[in-house]
């Protein structure tokens, strides 16, 4: 699941992009109204750039970020 907040808009992607779900925070904090359909060039939008800064990430985590007590577990 990856997860994107710009202004007042928050998209949910899964990881096969098959559910998309985006709110517009100001008028609905509970999330309860999926907007994706209505606004298709805002999930475009925030979808580009989620997965822009997705890239940006290590595809592996470095081995020193695991200390040696979990090592030996």
């Amino acid at each position: 699941m990856l997860v994107v907040r710009k202004g007042e808009w928050k998209l949910f992607l899964d990881r096969t992009h098959d559910r998309t779900e985006l709110y517009n925070i100001a008028y609905d904090r509970a999330e309860r109204r999926n907007l994706a359909s209505n606004y298709p060039s805002v999930v475009k939008e925030l979808t580009r750039e989620v997965m822009q800064w997705k890239d940006t990430l290590p595809r592996s985590p470095n081995p020193r970020a695991f200390s040696s007590i979990r090592k030996s577990n």
